[in-house]
């Protein structure tokens, strides 16, 4: 195997991993299944006894070589070949083209989401006696305790914060699950503390703004665009650990 065709990525704990990119490098086999969602781990040889060689992630598309015994020889689109689970493999090759359609909705739902997130800091969340309160005024603690403090921070550059670092880890690499679901907590976090601060002021003469509605409206499209994004655009790859 050629030394492009690897890299090494280090673990937290210090060991090497060598990662493979399976893209196509060679004539080879058409791919038959594919990696299910959360990808599975493969070996050198059709034995359970022994430790997994590696792992290979979800929807990597390989062809069958051979099956015996609840095992199964796979090969990659670069040739690369090992022993997986056979019980575990999905019928039929992953769409690449399904896939990047599904990952240019997924960046727009964010880009969208992310977008109104960041207007809605900007317009008003609250409106008393003709002045209006955007999140820019709203100081986080307060708003999140119902309390009032001293604490300056405020939430409008907390949302704006999050969603662009958002945006930009979108564009950079698919997101993990639990990523996604950590950035676009933040704004819908935020959108349900406005929420329910007005409503812990009844008879106060505020309003609720259109800020409030926006950003919660924002966070649950871009939570949306991010989730599913990890599970339509795999990096096709196969790990040797």
């Amino acid at each position: 195997m050629s030394a492009s065709a690897q890299d090494e990525d280090i673990t937290e704990a210090g060991a090497a991993t060598t990662t493979i990119d399976v893209t196509e490098t060679a004539a080879v086999p058409a791919a038959t299944h594919h990696v299910p969602e959360g990808g599975m781990d493969w070996w050198s040889d059709p034995d359970p006894s022994q430790e997994p060689a590696g792992s290979m992630e979800a929807n990597v598309p390989v062809a069958v070589l051979e099956d015996t015994t609840g095992w199964a020889r796979v090969q990659a689109s670069n040739g690369w070949e090992g022993w997986v689970d056979a019980g575990l493999l999905e019928r039929g090759a992953a769409s690449r083209a399904r896939m990047e359609k599904a990952a240019r909705i997924s960046i727009g739902l964010s880009l969208v989401g992310a977008a109104l997130v960041i207007v809605g800091g900007f317009l008003p969340w609250y409106s008393a006696g003709g002045a209006d309160a955007s999140a820019w005024d709203i100081r986080l603690v307060a708003l999140l305790t119902h309390e009032p403090t001293d604490v300056s921070l405020d939430a409008g550059p907390i949302l704006l914060i999050t969603a662009l670092s958002a945006l930009a880890l979108l564009l950079r690499r698919p997101l993990p699950a639990w990523a996604a679901l950590a950035l676009a907590g933040v704004p819908l976090l935020l959108g349900v503390a406005g929420l329910t601060f007005y409503l812990d002021l009844p008879g106060s003469g505020t309003d609720l703004g259109i800020g409030v509605i926006a950003t919660l409206a924002g966070a649950v499209v871009m939570l949306a665009g991010l989730v599913v994004s990890p599970r339509m655009v795999p990096r096709p790859l196969v790990r040797i650990t």
